[in-house]
């Protein structure tokens, strides 16, 4: 005879035993028989796609990201078995136990002007998620125009930021090139330096910059036209977003800039 029995305590997730054993008349003692059961979820997988976007006010952003679909071993979740927790770039805790794939709040005083960046991990009963980590973006009053940065004395005078997009390689912030022999175009004691191998690519931008008065704008810069013994085909993509993504206005090729070993 089939006999069913139905465990309904607070089961903690994860997984257990259970364990039946038969007993004969005189508490005589049969064979047991067991079975492993998984209940609830597992750690979710991590969330996607997330992006931070600053609203009509000053400093404050909305963060959205994509739910994930399932836990770790493929279960498949539900909304409500999900929470979230969202993180600034210092790994400090910005808010736990957020419902739904959205949150809004003031990430700086409107005064101010940096960049900002959001790692977020799902929560569910059987533990969290890897983190997703957003890009860099300005927040806050831009800049006014004019506007220049010369990275004197290898220190910045408006928000810059830095992104690695295939390769290793990031921009850094020298003083002087003491290997090739190259001093800043200005002899300020700083300049932005990139030195990439095959097929790296590697961003340098600036903080927001308030165009609003400038009917035409124009952006300029020195690069140097380093050479060895093959034109320096390596190129330069100069691009510009109004906060919905970079649109490319121009590709300069480095040896069309002038003359070699010169700024």
């Amino acid at each position: 005879t089939a006999a069913t029995i139905t465990d309904d305590t607070d089961v903690p997730a994860g997984t257990h035993t259970y364990t039946v054993i038969c007993y004969g008349e005189g508490d005589s003692k049969g064979e047991s028989a067991s079975a492993d059961v998984f209940v609830g979820y597992s750690a979710p997988v991590a969330p996607t796609a997330i992006t931070v976007k600053e609203t009509g006010n000053l400093g404050e952003v909305t963060v959205t990201w994509n739910a994930p679909a399932t836990d770790t071993d493929g279960r498949l979740l539900t909304a409500e078995a999900l929470s979230y927790t969202l993180l600034d770039k210092t790994g400090a805790v910005v808010k736990e136990g957020i419902k739904g794939t959205t949150e809004t709040f003031r990430a700086l005083d409107e005064t101010d002007h940096n960049f900002v960046q959001y790692l977020v991990k799902a929560v569910t009963e059987g533990g969290e998620s890897a983190l997703c980590k957003s890009a860099l973006v300005p927040v806050g009053t831009p800049c006014a125009t004019p506007w220049k940065e010369s990275f004197a004395g290898r220190a910045v005078s408006s928000p810059i930021g830095t992104a690695k997009i295939e390769g290793d390689e990031a921009w850094m912030i020298i003083s002087t090139d003491t290997d090739y022999g190259i001093n800043p175009a200005d002899n300020d004691g700083g300049m932005a330096y990139l030195e990439g191998y095959s097929n790296t690519k590697s961003a340098l931008f600036t903080g927001k910059i308030d165009l609003a008065d400038l009917p035409s704008p124009a952006l300029t810069f020195y690069v140097y036209n380093y050479m060895t013994n093959d034109p320096n085909i390596n190129t330069i993509e100069v691009q510009v977003s109004n906060g919905d993504g970079f649109a490319t206005l121009q590709t300069v090729v480095i040896a069309d800039t002038g003359e070699e070993n010169q700024w």
